[in-house]
């Protein structure tokens, strides 16, 4: 007697001829059906519909139920299983008959090579070096990352849930909060300012450090001296602030006030950013008249607004020595106090005092020897306001 089909679980309904199954593989196994049996009960089995569906003769005369094992008979009668199994075979061997499979076994095996179809029904050989076959050879297995390791290997490490949730990101911003990188400082911007305006801070802003510096004072004149060297005062420099400030303190903006330089001998105009910030202009040299004469440099900048304030630097006199019959023997040559930006200007004897040459530096005096002429100091530098900015992106 044939031993029964039992591969798999069945699911009955009560009164339908349709049998479901689960693994069962029906039609797959060649089976022609014969009687069902489910808990000791059977019906007459006709159709293999499928893999896991078969068809009843008459309705399930049982109660339903789910995933039962069973029994299937054979259908031996008049030789249906062994006519099935020679359709089958035949099947099998037209599917056989195939150029493409020719093509596969007129290759000759050789070691490390890997048979494909280079065109059509053309078979060949590729190279299946050892990385492949390290690669092929790999188990899966559930988050691993593959990696290459050696040479000619390949391995898998851990793939963290962090990982994958980096890899999942749809773009930049969603990473930085999977990094927990939201509101980190990720760019460093720069501006720098030298036009009074409107300052407006970067969208993504964090907190900015501002830096100003108020503008030089000119340099003092040099009058009259027939006879001798005079030489004027240099204008000090402007003072130099900074303040650390956030977002909040800066918008949604702030106005700007560049000080111009004084123009001879007067003071530097003062710098500011709203009112955060301050810097003081240095102060105009003054004039100097008569044979050999002098005076003390003009102060820098000083008492402005910020967290840090360092005042500017104090401009310098000429201060000559006459020998006989009016011969010059020794000049200090005055000038213009510097700043952080840049010098001051220096003196110059017959012509204006060189200009300051850095932002908020003072100008150099003007100087006269043996005239009657009035010369006066260059023009102090006008200042700045530069800005770094600390921002998101």
């Amino acid at each position: 007697m044939t031993t029964p089909y039992t591969q798999g679980t069945v699911t009955v309904t009560a009164g339908s001829t349709t049998v479901t199954g689960t693994g069962t593989g029906w039609l797959t196994s060649g089976i022609v059906p014969g009687v069902l049996g489910v808990d000791g009960l059977s019906a007459p089995a006709t159709t293999i519909v499928s893999d896991i569906e078969l068809e009843l003769a008459v309705p399930w005369a049982g109660p339903s139920a789910s995933g039962k094992s069973y029994w299937l008979t054979y259908d031996t009668s008049n030789g249906q299983q062994t006519i099935l199994n020679t359709q089958r075979l035949a099947e099998y061997l037209a599917r056989l008959d195939k150029p493409t499979l020719a093509a596969l076994a007129a290759l000759t095996p050789a070691a490390n090579k890997l048979p494909y179809f280079a065109s059509g029904n053309t078979g060949a050989l590729a190279d299946f070096p050892a990385l492949a076959r390290s690669l092929l050879a790999l188990g899966g297995a559930a988050n691993k990352l593959l990696y290459q390791n050696a040479a000619n290997s390949y391995a898998t490490t851990d793939l963290t849930a962090k990982a994958r949730d980096i890899l999942a990101s749809a773009d930049t911003s969603a990473m930085k909060g999977v990094l927990g990188l939201s509101g980190a400082i990720q760019v460093v911007k720069f501006r720098l300012i030298t036009a009074s305006g409107t300052y407006v801070p970067d969208a993504n802003l964090v907190f900015a450090v501002i830096e100003a510096v108020g503008g030089g004072g000119g340099g003092g004149a040099a009058v009259n001296n027939s006879t001798d060297l005079t030489i004027g005062t240099g204008g000090g420099a402007g003072e130099y602030s900074m303040a650390l400030k956030s977002k909040a303190d800066l918008s949604p903006s702030q106005p700007v006030t560049i000080g111009a330089g004084g123009l001879a001998g007067a003071n530097g105009g003062n710098t500011s950013l709203g009112s955060l910030v301050m810097a003081i202009g240095g102060n105009g040299g003054g004039a100097a008249t008569g044979a050999g004469s002098t005076g003390p440099g003009a102060f820098g900048g000083a008492g402005g607004v910020g967290d840090l304030r360092v005042p500017g630097q104090s401009g310098t006199g000429g201060n000559t020595v006459v020998g006989s019959g009016g011969a010059v023997t020794r000049v200090n040559s005055g000038s213009g106090g510097s700043g952080r930006f840049g010098s001051g200007g220096r003196h110059n004897v017959g012509s204006v005092g060189q200009a300051g040459q850095g932002y908020g530096s003072g100008g150099g005096p003007g100087g006269v020897f043996q005239s009657t002429a009035t010369v006066n100091g260059g023009p102090g530098a006008p200042g700045l306001v530069f800005i770094t900015e600390y921002c998101t992106a």
